[in-house]
């Protein structure tokens, strides 16, 4: 009796230990005894999100990631064995985890660098915001909203908010880089034209428009140089006629001349062969200013015959003006030599103009002549003669004279310096 329990023991111990149940660490799969083996506990080799797909290797065990589920490969295909237990470490996928709440989902691809917070206040660089550099971005203080930063670095640059309207100021701009278009004149309209203010004319049209002061005379601009075309027609002795037959001055326009100015008369070109103007003549142009913009002249006889002078174009100008360019004074110095009754010499002996340089001549400039000194004791000049110097433009910084004499007798000319000048 004793010996049979003793066998029944032992082949109890035997068949609990054929059929005893191996438990197995979280995460790892148990696999039973194979080909007569013994069972064991297997590592995942394998792993990722979904179950596993395709052919696979003997012995694999895969690891679903987002159920923990388990699976083993036999014979070349997958089988679910369940999941992995609970208390041990399941990792997602590489990346930024994302939880389901119930599973692992698929990782968020990490950013290069340190994580950026939604509310939390960081010093963040190499960010751009809908395009904008980095340089530009690191002008605003991330603290205040970007139009408010906007606005103080535009009042600390010292430009004034934007305006509107007619009486927009232009003023406090100080970095202006380009040129304002003028769309319409000073008057604000669609009829663009400036507007003369106090002691201001105006002459032209828009945008061609010539200001000039009306206050003072000379300088400041002044008038622009005029031609006059002078008919021919007969002055008696001792009169002064505007046009034929007419002892009423005429007038010409003089754009920016004021009530107060000087007007010259030169010669467009030389006079001397012109009947009254040059040797045989003694006619002259008397010109003054009688309203802003506006000279009156008139053909002066000062002999005691009436004189039928050529026609003749003179230029006017106003004595000072800088709106002709104006050029420097030049002495010209005219030795002694003989000049015959109505005739006009250059040099001894010679009826060619000589010529002299002006720098900054133009040829539609008025050339005046001036004494240097008292002429009244140099002969031909002064209260003894009748000499006259001619002289006008006759190329870029170049004038051409001569020496006339319009009386009856020849002359011998004292030497003299004479001052010329333009504008």
């Amino acid at each position: 009796m004793v010996r049979r329990a003793s066998t029944f023991l032992v082949l109890l111990v035997a068949a609990l230990t054929a059929h005893a149940q191996l438990y197995c660490p979280t995460g790892m799969a148990y696999l039973g005894p194979q080909g007569g083996g013994r069972a064991f506990c297997q590592a995942p080799t394998v792993q990722g999100i979904g179950a596993p797909s395709g052919t696979c290797t003997q012995n694999s065990v895969y690891l679903q990631q987002d159920t923990a589920g388990l699976y083993y490969c036999r014979a070349g295909s997958w089988t679910s064995i369940g999941t992995g237990g609970g208390g041990g470490m399941i990792y997602p996928p590489a990346g930024i985890p994302n939880s389901t709440g119930s599973a692992w989902s698929t990782s968020f691809i990490a950013p290069v660098g340190a994580l950026v917070g939604t509310t939390d206040t960081q010093s963040l660089s190499n960010k751009t915001l809908d395009g904008v550099t980095p340089t530009i971005m690191s002008y605003v203080d991330p603290t205040s909203s970007i139009q408010t930063q906007l606005n103080n670095k535009q009042t600390a640059l010292g430009y004034s908010p934007a305006h509107s309207g007619a009486n927009y100021d232009i003023t406090s701009l100080n970095a202006m880089t380009s040129p304002l278009a003028v769309a319409y004149g000073g008057n604000g309209s669609t009829s663009p034209g400036l507007v003369a203010g106090t002691n201001i004319t105006l002459a032209g049209s828009w945008p061609n428009q010539i200001i000039s002061s009306t206050a003072g005379g000379g300088g400041g601009g002044g008038a622009a140089n005029v031609s006059v075309s002078i008919p021919s027609f007969a002055i008696p002795a001792g009169a002064c006629y505007g046009s034929s037959g007419s002892s009423s001055p005429a007038t010409v326009a003089m754009a920016g001349l004021s009530s107060t100015a000087l007007i010259v008369a030169g010669y467009t070109g030389s006079p001397t062969a012109i009947v009254g103007w040059g040797t045989s003549g003694g006619l002259e142009l008397k010109a003054w200013p009688s309203a802003p913009n506006t000279a009156s002249y008139c053909v002066n006889n000062p002999t005691g015959s009436s004189i039928t002078g050529g026609a003749i174009t003179l230029r006017l100008g106003q004595l000072g003006s800088t709106s002709g360019g104006g050029v420097a004074d030049v002495n010209l110095a005219v030795p002694t030599f003989t000049i015959p009754a109505n005739s006009c010499y250059g040099s001894s002996g010679s009826t060619s103009p000589a010529s002299v340089t002006i720098s900054g001549l133009t040829t539609t400039m008025v050339v005046t002549a001036g004494n240097g000194g008292n002429p009244s004791s140099i002969t031909g000049w002064g209260t003894v003669g009748g000499l006259e110097l001619k002289i006008w433009p006759s190329a870029p910084n170049t004038a051409s004279y001569c020496v006339n004499n319009p009386t009856a007798s020849p002359i011998t000319g004292g030497a003299i310096t004479i001052i010329l000048g333009a504008q």
